[in-house]
């Protein structure tokens, strides 16, 4: 904020609905348990490709239904491909 020229905008962060902030506390919370629980069985790549993978699918699905203001973006060929790859290459790298 400071490189950029908004330091000053930092304090706009108390604006933010309480909801927002204890939803994204819980989810923080289950995705580092969650990880704990799986890098054993996962491996540390496995984890890291299934975030990866998971969390393109998930914004993906976000630019598609237009969520959080963003213009929707229809699904085509090559971001369903993309998704794919990615999911391809996450059970490639956890395979024994």
């Amino acid at each position: 904020m400071v490189l950029i020229g908004r330091a000053g905008r930092i304090a706009d962060g108390t604006d933010v609905p309480w909801y927002y902030l204890v939803g994204g506390g819980i989810l923080g919370a289950v995705y580092v348990t969650t990880t704990l629980i799986t890098v054993r069985s996962l491996g540390a790549g496995g984890v890291t490709a299934a975030t990866v993978a998971g969390q393109l699918t998930a914004s993906v699905t976000a630019d598609r239904l237009g969520v959080l203001g963003l213009e929707e973006r229809a699904l085509s060929v090559p971001r369903i491909a993309g998704v794919m790859l990615l999911v391809v290459g996450t059970l490639l790298v956890v395979r024994s």
